[in-house]
């Protein structure tokens, strides 16, 4: 008689878990590397924040004012590529569980916050010289980015988890945004209303501007006549 007893489903990290973690690390490390590409170009110093972290991390400088050199543009950027890749790695393999068992989903969001605060934490805590050139807010950006795209390409491999997480928000999502849009619009609206009603519109806010600087510059006279007796 022949066993028909099914194959104990596979616990360990297949290679099709670990090329969709990798591919997901890579994307989320992208949006990363765009995302400051585009910070560091608005202020006019393109690649400064990684040619600053390899320096700060990989080199132990301990000055922000560093000439910014494709080595060490290149060094960080394959250091980039490989702790998300690991990263990626992880949620994937929390996802393929979760798949399985709908109660470990918990665990994805827990991995999630925790990489935020971890790398934040890192980075403040070993290049404090860091905080002087990129702000904590880019580098928050640039992880909840990267964590959108990584857990958005993962959750595409596993279409069966987002119907079960999304479907009972479906509803709730839509509500959301049909109110947010109105409150834009209600706001939008009262404001117009507000600038069309004081005469000149948004001129008036200039004149008032205007007059306020005048009165300002005045009275600095005034008080400076009065130090100095004239």
């Amino acid at each position: 008689m022949k066993n028909t007893k099914e194959p104990a489903p596979e616990t360990g990290l297949s290679l099709r878990v670990l090329w969709d973690g990798v591919l997901a690390g890579w994307l989320g490390g992208g949006v990363v590397a765009l995302w400051f590409l585009i910070f560091d170009t608005a202020r006019g110093h393109p690649f400064e924040t990684p040619a600053l972290l390899s320096a700060v991390l990989l080199h132990g400088a301990h000055n922000p004012h560093i000439t910014i050199t494709q080595g060490l543009v290149f060094e960080y950027t394959l250091i980039h590529f490989a702790a998300f890749s690991i990263v990626g790695v992880a949620m994937a393999y929390l996802m393929e569980m979760a798949e399985r068992e709908p109660a470990l989903w918990i665990s994805v969001v827990i991995f999630a916050f925790a990489f935020e605060v971890f790398f934040l934490g890192f980075v403040m805590f070993v290049g404090p010289v860091l905080m002087v050139e990129i702000s904590w807010w880019s580098i928050l950006i640039g992880n909840l980015l990267a964590t959108a795209a990584i857990f958005t390409f993962v959750l595409t491999r596993h279409p069966s988890i987002g119907r079960g997480w999304l479907k009972p928000w479906l509803g709730v999502l839509r509500e959301g945004v049909a109110a947010g849009i109105v409150g834009g619009v209600v706001v939008a609206l009262w404001f117009l209303v507000y600038d069309l009603a004081i005469h000149r519109g948004l001129g008036a806010r200039a004149d008032n501007s205007a007059r306020c600087s005048d009165a300002v510059r005045l009275l600095r006279g005034d008080v400076f006549r009065n130090r100095h007796g004239g």
